[in-house]
């Protein structure tokens, strides 16, 4: 017997490890980030990126939350679109 969130939890467990790449990629970059930034530049500069972080943190909240939004109204539309056409073809 097939659970229902069985395609679900198929392609969350499959996404997990770019997830999990994706963040620690994020905070080696920030690393990589002060540590260049503060030996050439200077502690002023790298106190100018580390009060500029947070917003570029919730820009790129945003554009995640619109991007996924995007996506659930996307495939809602296509999956009553397919709906329609199934009806239409069986004539009911």
């Amino acid at each position: 017997m097939v659970k229902d969130n069985y395609v679900i939890h198929k392609i969350f467990i499959g996404s997990l490890g770019v997830f999990f790449a994706v963040e620690i990629t994020h905070a080696l970059s920030n690393v990589v980030d002060g540590m260049i930034t503060g030996r050439y530049l200077g502690s002023a500069e790298l106190a100018a990126c580390g009060i500029a972080k947070p917003f570029f943190s919730i820009v790129g909240i945003i554009s995640g939350v619109l991007a996924a939004g995007t996506q659930v109204v996307c495939s809602k539309s296509m999956g009553s679109a397919m709906e329609k056409s199934m009806v239409w073809i069986s004539g009911y």
